[in-house]
């Protein structure tokens, strides 16, 4: 049974809400390592995001945390790593301990995810004059995910000077710039270093053809992808990073917004996520593939905007009581207002998270403005009423 209080460090004080929401954030720092050129580095982050979400469904459900509790209390265990690396760190250092007992430790801390430590200790390491390429692969990963890049590239690029065989400096070096520092040729460079020690190494590939897709030539990246998918059709880890490309690529289509959101900002941005999100889809089918295609799909379905029910009311209301001419002018108008408010989800979120509104939803908005002020003038009136006539 997993200790999740143990193993994420979390207070059993803290309510379900503030648990699940320091749950995303280490949801978020173990995606990151999704990406790690290394597999079996890989294969750890998948696992523990497995766990954050087993997480998330027991903390989201009182009665569910209620009966973990229960059987946790019954079953307590602890997190040995986390147990052996704090009393590698925390006792005196023997004199006599190897290098590489060393670098085990600094494995350890790394794998717990204690990113800040890692920096101390291998910093600490380096300063000794202790070279070993796994020190520098721990301290540039710890960096990167402390959103240190300038510094997780260049301990990277010494890994690489020092220990030029070692073909895991190359790549992280290409993901690092082409996913945070948008230096696609450099990244070009970096993952053609990589492939020259292994060529046959599918993720190394599959980083290429994410290189070939941002440098604009989408093309060569999907006859490449299908020249080697027809050579190799046995080869699924091959399919799976390739598919994990597409998605990559997919959410470049996608423009931030100051206040850390991100929406699409076009049709045609929208076109190109789904369609690489389809080809993601047929290339590994899958429970992830499928999901982040639903979350295209989804925001491509024609919603209605319920925050415009009011103003369309206020509106139709006006034009029933004008009669004539002017009621139908005015349901007309009504009518087109409520046809503009069915809009694809995506366009709905950006409208929401950018401010920018089209003429009508412009229009509808000030009406339910209007509305409001005018729903709460009649409630006023209504209660003034009451009290009168209650007061007789």
């Amino acid at each position: 049974m997993v200790n999740y209080y143990e193993e994420f460090k979390l207070d059993p004080s803290l309510s379900n809400e503030e648990i699940q929401q320091l749950l995303f954030k280490e949801k978020k720092k173990w995606i990151a390592r999704q990406n790690a050129s290394n597999l079996e580095k890989r294969q750890i982050a998948e696992q523990k995001i497995l766990m954050i979400e087993d997480a998330v469904a027991v903390f989201s459900d009182g009665l569910k945390r209620d009966q973990y509790d229960l059987k946790l209390r019954k079953e307590q265990k602890n997190d040995t790593k986390e147990q052996t690396a704090q009393e590698q760190t925390d006792s005196p250092r023997k004199e006599e301990q190897s290098i590489e007992q060393m670098i085990e430790t600094a494995r350890n801390i790394y794998e717990i995810g204690d990113t800040a430590r890692t920096i101390d200790y291998c910093s600490e390491l380096i300063a000794k004059g202790i070279k070993d390429a796994g020190i520098y692969y721990y301290l540039g990963h710890a960096c990167w995910e402390n959103n240190d890049l300038s510094r997780a590239v260049n301990v990277l690029r010494q890994g690489s000077e020092y220990y030029p065989q070692v073909s895991e400096f190359y790549a992280d070096l290409a993901l690092l710039h082409l996913n945070f520092l948008n230096d696609s040729q450099e990244a070009r460079n970096c993952i053609d270093e990589a492939l020259k020690l292994e060529p046959d190494n599918s993720f190394y590939r599959s980083v290429d053809v994410l290189c070939r897709f941002v440098s604009g030539e989408a093309a060569a990246a999907e006859t490449e992808i299908r020249k080697y998918i027809e050579q190799n059709p046995q080869d699924q880890e091959y399919r799976k990073n390739v598919a994990e490309a597409y998605i990559s690529y997919s959410d470049k289509f996608l423009e931030q917004c100051d206040n850390g959101g991100a929406y699409i900002p076009t049709q045609e941005a929208y076109d190109n996520m789904l369609y690489y999100r389809k080809r993601a889809n047929e290339i590994q089918p899958g429970s992830r593939t499928s999901e982040v295609l639903k979350l295209v799909t989804d925001r491509g379905k024609r919603t209605f905007n319920k925050d415009n029910v009011y103003g369309l009311v206020l509106l139709a209301f006006v034009g029933l009581c004008m009669g004539g001419f002017w009621m139908v002018l005015i349901l007309a108008g009504t009518a087109a207002l409520a046809y503009y408010s069915w809009k694809p989800e995506w366009m709905t979120e950006k409208m929401y998270l950018t401010g920018q509104r089209d003429t009508a939803n412009t229009i509808l908005f000030y009406l339910n403005k209007l509305a409001s002020v005018l729903a709460r003038v009649y409630l006023w009136i209504f209660k003034m009423i009451l009290q009168i006539i209650a007061s007789f």
